[in-house]
């Protein structure tokens, strides 16, 4: 275990086992088990089906139906809901980073950050912003259109390349599939 600025309130050999549920789908199960494992606290994984977290014994855990969420024994608690704060806070990051596009699209008078091609700068863009529609919500995403266009008219093209097309099309067909489970 390495050193961190974090000291856990409790001995180790005091703590139950915590049962992490995970997936291999985002980035946010696998913060939450290097978390664990770096604090040295005693969990397993579990890695139920989508179809799974809609369902009981699941939503009793999870009312929300998402992951990650930990089953401890140590406290009963579990947390995987949204907070409003961390709404907020990352929705106003993500129109911070939008604007500051829009005002160097604006300022270039090019299409990408780069200049006229799409770049590997603009593509690595691509998965955050496919999910502005889900992360912004409508009201967000018709002011996202109006206020910042040069930044909102990057966005239509990048998701409009057949290779972006190509990958969430195959993502799509993998959930679908998943879903049957």
């Amino acid at each position: 275990m390495s050193k961190l600025l974090i000291t856990p309130p409790f001995t180790m050999s005091s703590l139950k086992t915590i049962k992490l549920y995970n997936h291999g789908g985002g980035p946010n199960p696998p913060k939450v088990a290097i978390i664990v494992e770096e604090l040295g606290i005693p969990y397993e994984s579990t890695y139920p089906g989508p179809s799974a977290i809609k369902q009981e014994p699941y939503i009793s855990l999870n009312p929300n139906g998402r992951l990650p969420a930990i089953e401890d024994p140590n406290t009963g608690l579990f947390r995987s809901e949204k907070l409003p704060s961390a709404v907020d806070r990352y929705t106003n990051e993500a129109k911070r980073v939008l604007g500051v596009i829009d005002a160097h699209l604006e300022k270039t008078n090019k299409p990408y950050l780069v200049g006229d091609k799409v770049c590997f700068a603009d593509l690595m863009f691509v998965t955050w912003d496919h999910v502005l529609p889900f992360a912004l919500g409508e009201d967000d995403m018709k002011d996202f259109e109006t206020n910042m266009p040069h930044a909102f008219a990057r966005w239509q093209k990048l998701e409009g390349r057949e290779s972006v097309k190509k990958v969430y099309a195959d993502v799509e067909k993998h959930k679908a599939a998943g879903a049957k489970h």
